[in-house]
């Protein structure tokens, strides 16, 4: 099992392109895991709104610094293998094939 988290704090205007992004790789996680570090922008609460549309999406608040943030994150997930990932970042579409798939060859999931 694949769990790809990420950290955001404000990141409302990026998030519509980065979850389009994550929506056209050839492999998709299992789950996703993001943590709000307490945002001001409205970043909770269109999290929220993706929350119902998007299977697997688990969305935590936990204010605090990226570090704080990943570990909540890393508690949550359920994946055995764990990919971590930030808000603004755009891939291309086998980027999480590609980071995940030495893992999967070896046995881990």
């Amino acid at each position: 099992m694949v769990s790809l988290i990420m950290t955001v704090v404000n990141e409302k205007k990026t998030l519509p392109q980065w979850f389009k992004s994550y929506a056209e790789q050839s492999d998709k996680a299992d789950e996703l895991v993001i943590v709000d570090g307490g945002s001001s922008d409205g970043t909770w609460e269109y999290l929220v709104l993706m929350k119902n549309s998007i299977v697997g999406l688990k969305i935590i608040q936990a204010p605090g610094n990226i570090a704080h943030g990943r570990n909540v994150a890393i508690a949550a997930a359920m994946g055995d293998i764990i990919a971590v990932t930030d808000a603004g970042c755009i891939y291309g579409r086998d980027w999480l094939k590609k980071l995940t798939g030495p893992l999967r060859g070896a046995g881990i999931e």
